[in-house]
């Protein structure tokens, strides 16, 4: 049985639409005797991210997801890895020979990353946590100084949201669980247009700044804090004369007394509210998806099945005094069938950046 370990290439830092500096070596050798296999097939395969491999960096070479080499006299086998226009922070690259185990190769983004990534540390009120320890590593082949800048000395109160799709790297994915028999139907929502019903939540959930024991489902396909709303006219966020404490999954004129079904569960670890196959007000068509809340603030939108025009939909979120919101999407075509989307509030506080010398280890 074959055996591979990694020679060099490792961990090793790529400019988008660059080769890296050396190439990825890895030696194969049998098992049972430790002796390097000659003219054996290694095979090389992008498992994260999306550059390319090949045997070599030199001239316009050809490139594939998936490169098959053969070892030399020294049981030796190398490939190159490009980045493509737009990289994940780390790329990964698998070598793999017969039935013997794989070996993974990293190369990163950037020339000098961060561990841990991210610094999380849970703070209460009024107090300080404890020191954390950061490990900066130098990706290049030179010396690196760099700078830390203190962006924010207090936890944001809840802004700053953001938004990454399951169409973007590192994005999330796309995870369905029907809740129609283990969860709560919403029979009167159901049944009705412009409306909204109060629903308990077993963790406390924090929204700008705020933590909510009880949330509103909207028929119209968002949820509110505080108050209930059922308006059913949309637009672009932030906007004051829109509901406000607003989590908008698909904010537009739906009928579920017409068609359809509200449901929702709640398990402990996530807050799921599940619309099934709710019609549209007007035209054809109806839309299956989820709202999932998690106790950390994230929130989670799964959309299953659209049928119809959907591109006159709002997501996003906005506060209490709609004058802070984030629009994902507003009167354009961006839904579609098994798209999530994941909406965090993600304020930087601390920032690293390059200067001129040499790299070093940091507190944080």
């Amino acid at each position: 049985m074959p055996v591979l370990e990694i020679v060099s290439g490792n961990h090793q830092h790529a400019n988008p639409l660059d080769f890296t500096s050396s190439p990825l070596v890895v030696k194969v050798k049998n098992l049972a005797t430790g002796v390097e296999l000659v003219n054996a097939p290694v095979e090389f395969a992008v498992t994260e991210g999306d550059g390319k491999l090949a045997p070599t960096s030199a001239g316009t070479p050809t490139l594939s997801d998936v490169l098959e080499v053969r070892s030399s006299s020294a049981g030796l086998v190398e490939a190159w890895y490009k980045q493509p226009e737009t990289t994940v922070p780390e790329a990964q690259i698998t070598a793999s020979s017969g039935t013997g185990s794989p070996v993974e190769l990293s190369v990163y983004a950037t020339i000098i990353t961060g561990s841990p990534n991210p610094l999380e540390a849970t703070v209460t009120a009024n107090s300080t946590s404890g020191p954390r320890t950061v490990t900066l590593t130098n990706r290049g082949t030179q010396p690196l100084d760099y700078n830390i800048e203190l962006l924010k000395t207090e936890v944001p109160g809840g802004g700053d949201y953001q938004y990454r799709d399951s169409d973007a790297p590192g994005g999330p994915v796309f995870a369905w669980n029907d809740i129609r028999t283990t969860g709560t139907h919403l029979v009167g929502l159901s049944s009705e247009d412009d409306s909204s019903a109060p629903v308990g939540l077993s963790f406390p959930f924090p929204f700008y700044g705020q933590t909510f024991a009880e949330l509103h489902v909207g028929s119209n396909g968002y949820v509110t804090f505080g108050s209930g709303a059922s308006t059913p006219s949309n637009g672009a966020l932030p906007n004051a004369s829109l509901p406000v404490n607003l989590i908008a999954a698909l904010f537009d004129d739906l009928h579920p007394g017409s068609h359809g079904d509200i449901y929702y569960q709640d398990n402990g670890t996530e807050f799921i509210i599940q619309f099934e196959e709710v019609a549209f007000y007007s035209g054809s068509g109806n839309a299956t998806f989820q709202i999932v809340l998690k106790p950390d603030g994230e929130i989670l939108l799964y959309y299953k099945t659209l049928t119809g025009a959907v591109d006159a939909a709002t997501v996003g979120v906005q506060n209490l005094l709609g004058d802070q919101g984030l629009t994902v999407v507003s009167d354009a075509a961006y839904l579609k069938d098994s798209l999530a989307v994941s909406i965090k509030s993600l304020a930087p506080w601390l920032a690293v950046s390059l200067s001129l010398a040499r790299s070093r280890r940091a507190r944080a």
